[in-house]
């Protein structure tokens, strides 16, 4: 089984629980608010900000250089200075 594999299905089964959650979340929201109109709203934005949240970590996902990872060399893959901090 290779890691690519092993990984995605994780990954899979992590959004089948998010999409849950998020629908969770959403029923109460709408179902308890004291105004309709404030229910609406706050559903909506937060489905919305879920879904770009998600959107954002599926692309991210996607770039995982998996043929990288599995045969170990990480060396080619460019690395980040770390941040110095001046006062």
């Amino acid at each position: 089984m290779s890691l690519q594999l092993l990984f995605t299905g994780f990954y899979g089964v992590l959004l089948l629980i998010i999409l849950v959650l998020v629908g969770f979340v959403a029923f109460h929201l709408f179902r308890y608010s004291l105004s309709r109109t404030h229910a609406l709203f706050s559903t909506l934005f937060f489905i919305f900000t879920t879904g770009v949240l998600v959107c954002i970590n599926m692309i991210i996902f996607s770039q995982i250089p998996w043929s990288k990872l599995e045969s170990g060399s990480m060396d080619t893959v460019p690395s980040v200075p770390a941040p110095s901090f001046r006062f």
